[in-house]
Order: structure tokens, then C-alpha cells, then sequence
């Protein structure tokens, strides 16, 4: 964990889910093989669940959970697989579970998904089949052309899986051929509080609390392992639980209170976000946050502390991650 202190105006994390462990075990009779597949969700810190825009709810280990998965199968005309360009999306539902390691994910009974009983290009060995890839995303989003597109709506965790290959003869059981899934999004959680028995009055309640530039950013997922967002917009995307004019939040002297949270896309190395705060008596005062050569990255979580001081306002940023931040972050202002 990380701490930053900056001088100026305001300023401006998933628990995922753990997998049961079992050992698949897989018939090896002739005829048609349906597939079941096994996952890894990313594990994380247990203070925030992992915000899901799907029917399904929240990711987390006590429930059942639907993934995405686009599917290509080798060419038997050709050495070569033909891309995902024409593949539709096949809905799968990870098994509710309470272990650390991978759980089983079946496709539904209106797609469910079979081994290929071809022999493979140039191969008339009778033990041959041919091979299979798949790749698995969350949520669901759309699929056109072999790119994914998901909506940044800041609430929605956003995951992806490596491209894995399987075949008849050689199944999705073993430990090579689990789908593990990471995060796309970078986590930004915002804290307020008073510095000292005048600050509340001077400064009055907040608000809102929201980031410049990010409302109606889209994910584009160029399967299988391509990940770009589209340019920042002109509107600003409020916080999720952010506070409202009613209710808005009261400053506590000495006590940092939740502001919300949002899910976004990461920011490159000496890059920077725009964070707008608005308080009754203060109006709206925009910050400018960068987190130096480590950036805002996919996977970590950046908890921002707002400092409210009655003669002025110095933000202080505790930085807390999925993964260990490696550098020592700082913000000019």
C-alpha cells in the first residue's frame, strides 16, 4: 500500500470469485463428447464484491455465474484455424462454489458444445481428431466480426480469459487447459473527511463526486486477446454511490466516509484523470490526478482519501492493489 499527499482541490476493486477444486473426470467412450470447461476467476481482497451488470448478479464464490465464451474449430481443409469473424456467443454457467482453485462452467442446454469428430488436415490416424479453441469474457456485451464490445458503465467488472485449445483426445480437464480469467478494468474508490472543526462549515456537504471524460466508453475486445477503449467523451460519469444533493454527505472531522467507487479504463504511464467534487459551499472543483510511470492500472484498486482543511482542501492518496503497486506514486496539482 502506497500513500500520496497532493495540495490543491478534491481528488479523486472486485472481490472476485474463488473456484471449487475438483478433479474432472471425463468419459472416454466413442461418440460425441460434450464439452464442460474450468475456470479461474481472479481472487482479491474480500471488502468489495465484484460489481456485475448481468442477470446473474455479483461475481462471487456462493453463486452460480454466467461467462461468455466464442468458439473456432481447426480447418480440416488446412493447417490453420479460420478466427473467431464468424462465431456467435455461447452463454455458460459457472457452478456456485466455495474453494480457492477452478470450477466447473457447463454451456447451456440451448448451445451446448461438442468435441470435433473430424480427423484433423493431412491426419487419417485413427486416434486423431481435431482441435478446438475457445475464449471466455464477462459480461456478456456483443459480438460482431469477432470483437466484443462492452459497455465501461463504472459498476461492471470486465474479465477475460486466455485462448485455450482442446480436442477430442486431449480435453478441457487438465491444469494446462483451465480458462483463467483477468481483470480489464482499473478500480478507483474515493474517501472524504474534515482536517479540522471548521472544514465541514467552510466546504458545507458534498454532492457529487464524479471522473471527467469517461461516461459512454466502450471496451472493444478484438478476440481473442486484443483489448482497446474507445477515446474519452465530453461527459463526466458520476460515482457508483456517489453522494446526491439529497442526500449529500456531511464532513466528519477526523473520519474518512465513502464517496463511491467506479470501475474504469486504465490509464498509461503519466497519464491522468480528472476528478470533479461539488460541495455546497465550495461548487465544483476539478482535480487533475496522476499516478506517475505506474499509471492507473488494470487489476489494482486506488483508494483516494479527500482532505478538506478550512483554509484549503489537500487530497491524499492511499494506494492499496490487486496486485503489488511497484512504484511509489506521486501527483503534481
Amino acid at each position: 500500500m502506497k500513500k500520496i499527499f497532493f495540495t490543491l482541490l478534491p481528488l479523486f476493486a472486485l472481490a472476485g470469485c474463488s473456484q471449487e477444486s475438483a478433479t474432472p473426470d471425463f468419459p472416454t467412450g466413442d461418440g460425441p463428447q460434450e464439452m464442460e470447461l474450468w475456470c479461474e476467476l481472479p481472487s482479491l481482497t474480500a471488502e468489495v464484491g465484484t460489481r456485475a451488470a448481468d442477470p446473474t448478479g455479483q461475481l462471487d464464490n456462493t453463486k452460480a455465474t454466467n461467462l461468455y465464451f466464442a468458439r473456432q474449430d481447426k480447418s480440416t481443409s488446412a493447417n490453420s484455424y479460420p478466427g473467431y469473424g464468424g462465431s456467435s456467443i455461447l452463454t455458460a454457467t459457472r457452478v456456485a462454489s466455495t474453494g480457492t482453485t477452478a470450477s466447473k462452467v457447463t454451456f447451456d442446454a440451448s448451445n451446448k458444445q461438442y468435441y470435433p469428430m473430424e480427423k484433423p488436415y493431412n491426419n487419417t490416424v485413427t486416434t486423431a481428431y481435431n482441435s478446438t479453441k475457445l475464449v471466455g469474457w464477462f459480461p456478456k456485451g456483443s459480438l460482431a466480426s469477432g470483437k466484443v464490445t462492452i459497455p465501461v458503465s463504472g459498476n461492471s467488472d470486465i474479465l477475460l480469459s486466455g485462448e485455450v485449445e482442446g480436442s477430442y483426445t486431449s480435453q478441457f480437464t487438465s491444469s494446462a487447459r483451465i480458462f483463467s480469467f483477468s481483470h480489464q478494468l482499473t478500480y478507483i474508490k474515493v474517501q472524504a473527511k474534515a482536517v479540522d472543526a471548521d472544514a465541514p462549515t467552510r466546504w458545507g456537504n458534498i454532492t457529487n463526486v464524479a471522473v471527467a471524460k469517461q461516461y459512454g466508453r466502450k471496451c472493444e475486445i478484438t478476440l481473442p486477446s486484443t483489448v482497446n477503449f474507445t477515446t474519452e467523451t465530453s461527459t463526466p460519469l458520476s460515482l457508483v454511490g456517489t453522494p446526491t444533493a439529497s442526500p449529500s454527505l456531511t464532513l466528519v472531522n477526523g473520519t474518512a466516509q465513502d464517496c463511491g467507487y467506479l470501475m474504469l479504463a486504465p490509464v498509461a504511464a503519466n497519464g491522468s484523470l480528472s476528478v470533479l467534487v461539488t460541495t455546497v459551499n465550495g461548487g465544483q472543483r476539478t482535480v487533475t490526478v496522476s499516478n506517475g510511470t505506474e499509471g492507473f492500472q488494470k487489476g489494482k484498486t486506488y483508494v483516494v482519501t479527500l482532505e478538506f482543511k478550512s483554509t484549503a482542501m489537500e487530497p491524499s492518496a492511499t494506494i492499496s492493489a490487486w496486485s503489488a503497486s511497484t512504484t511509489n506514486p506521486s501527483v503534481d496539482l
